[in-house]
């Protein structure tokens, strides 16, 4: 359990890495903080110079990368216990920015689990990796220096 949750962690760097590296590709400035980099690249719109189809890639990569950063946030800011339900091996985070003098929320996560989030931004990765960078405008010829063929 320990190796697919250190695993994970490596394969959601990556994606971030391919994140960041498209929000180069696009001209977009940085933030510091992850959930800011997803919320910009929420806002790309499709335009002459971005076309459709990449920004339903764009749309698609990112909404997974949203869903699975809750995620990643309790399995690296909690601490990592082993459990058994129903005869089944599973890693109980405790995410320690979530805590209060009330109550702890845990987030149940099995080895299958985990091993899927895994397959999953290494997907993201890949996607964020083949999206194009934005085609460069392209101006009509000057009239003014057309040639009279004819």
């Amino acid at each position: 359990m320990h190796i697919a949750r250190s695993k994970f962690i490596d394969t959601f760097a990556f994606a971030e890495y391919e994140l960041l590296a498209l929000m180069d590709r696009l001209a977009i400035a940085r933030n510091h903080l992850l959930g800011q980099n997803i919320d910009a690249l929420k806002k790309v719109a499709p335009s002459p110079k971005f076309s459709k189809a990449s920004h339903l890639q764009l749309r698609a990569a990112v909404a997974t990368f949203s869903a699975v950063q809750s995620i990643r946030c309790d399995v690296v800011h909690g601490g990592m216990e082993l459990i058994t339900m129903k005869g089944q091996a599973v890693a109980c985070f405790i995410n320690a920015q979530q805590l209060n003098a009330l109550s702890a929320t845990a987030r149940l996560v099995t080895l299958e689990q985990l091993d899927h989030l895994n397959y999953t931004m290494a997907g993201i990765a890949k996607q964020l990796r083949a999206i194009s960078p934005p085609a460069p405008l392209t101006t009509p010829p000057d009239p003014s220096v057309a040639t009279n063929e004819g």
